[in-house]
């Protein structure tokens, strides 16, 4: 259905299994999620002008957090054993209070907790979204209700065809976090992995417009590896 190039030995071997179609959507996302890495501080400043608050990219090891005089959202940019990871936070100054988001997170599990530890160095109180805390502020509130809640919104899982393997966004699902938080989106409601998917290459989709970057039509499908083939967002 879809062209594809294959680079390597591992490329090949989807192609002899028959997966030329996952393989062709798999790699279309790769020039918008490096164009997205290399503009985060660009989009995360979109976000911040709308509502006149600092702005933070922070990379893990090299930068600290600096308090302002207001509130703040930002970035974090791991280097992780797997590669790279995003997470983000809403800084609430008046409280000196984190409130951290990861689309890895899982309450009952508490993996992939790296946010936590880092922020900590900053401030005694950073919590995650989703968990409890002893703060009324409005946005702690609405942050209870937004993913991740009890569930990862990006699974981690060993490389598959399956939705959650196809789920690599973590950048897009922390400034989708944000503008949800913010009012600026409306909070989306995942059922499952294939919505979460889903969900996350249309914010994708808004981002490649604003760095105005052509995505190749192959990216805005899904591969369903119940049989059905693949299906548009």
């Amino acid at each position: 259905m879809f062209r594809v190039e294959v680079e390597d030995e591992e490329d090949q071997r989807y192609v002899d299994s028959g997966l030329e179609t996952f393989l062709a959507i798999d790699k279309a996302g790769a020039g918008i999620l490096d164009k997205m890495t290399s503009n985060s501080k660009k989009l995360l400043r979109n976000i911040a002008k709308k509502h006149n608050l600092d702005y933070y990219v922070l990379r893990e090891g090299k930068d600290e957090f600096v308090r302002g005089r207001g509130d703040a959202v930002g970035l974090i940019d791991f280097q992780t054993f797997e590669g790279g990871h995003w997470n983000s936070f809403y800084y609430i100054r008046s409280e000196d209070r984190f409130i951290l988001y990861d689309s890895r997170f899982d309450l009952y599990t508490l993996d992939c907790d790296e946010g936590q530890y880092y922020l900590l160095q900053f401030s005694d109180y950073v919590d995650y979204t989703g968990n409890s805390c002893n703060s009324d502020h409005p946005l702690v509130e609405r942050a209870r209700e937004i993913r991740p809640g009890y569930n990862a919104r990006q699974p981690a899982t060993e490389w598959d065809t399956s939705h959650a393997s196809q789920h690599q966004f973590c950048l897009a699902e922390s400034l989708m976090f944000l503008e949800e938080l913010l009012g600026d989106i409306p909070v989306s409601v995942c059922r499952n992995t294939r919505d979460s998917l889903v969900t996350a290459k249309r914010y994708v989709g808004k981002c490649a417009d604003i760095l105005k970057f052509p995505v190749p039509p192959e990216f805005f499908f899904v591969y369903d590896d119940d049989g059905g083939g693949p299906s548009p967002v």
